[in-house]
C-alpha cells in the first residue's frame, strides 16, 4: 500500500489535530505527522513476494489490517479490543526496532547479519 495514496487525507487529519503516527518502508516525498523508517534491506523485493502489509488503529476504536498482493488481497476490519492491541503492538514492536535499528545498525549488523538474518533463520513461522 504506497503512503502516497493517502497523503491528501493525511493532511486533513492532521491539520485538524489528529495524532498521525506511521512506520514505513521505503521513503516519501513528503512526511506528515511523526515517521519512522524500517529500514529493512530489499524490503522492496519481499513485498513482491508476499505482499505489502497496512495495519492501522484509530483512537483504540477500530483497526484495519490489510495485505496486498497479486494473487489475492485480503484485509480486516474491527472493533474487537484484543485485535485492536495486537495491531498496536504489532506497530510499536516496528517503531522500537525502527529507533533501534537508527541507532545501532552498525552493531546490530555485525552481530546477526543485515536485516537481522541470523535471528531470522531460527524463525520458522
Amino acid at each position: 500500500m504506497d503512503y502516497e495514496y493517502f497523503k491528501d487525507e493525511l493532511k486533513l487529519l492532521e491539520q485538524r489535530g489528529v495524532e498521525i503516527v506511521t512506520v514505513l518502508y521505503g521513503n516519501v516525498s513528503e512526511e506528515i505527522g511523526e515517521i519512522y523508517y524500517h529500514e529493512m534491506e530489499e524490503m522492496e523485493s519481499y513485498a513482491l513476494k508476499h505482499g505489502r502489509w497496512f495495519t492501522l488503529v484509530s483512537d483504540g476504536e477500530e483497526s484495519l489490517f490489510a495485505m496486498f498482493n497479486e494473487d489475492k488481497s485480503q484485509a480486516i476490519w474491527t472493533a474487537n479490543k484484543a485485535f485492536m492491541l495486537m495491531a498496536e503492538s504489532f506497530i510499536v514492536h516496528d517503531i522500537y526496532l525502527a529507533e533501534i535499528y537508527k541507532e545501532y545498525r552498525e552493531e546490530l549488523d555485525k552481530k546477526f547479519g543485515p536485516n537481522l538474518k541470523r535471528i531470522r533463520q531460527k524463525m520458522h513461522i
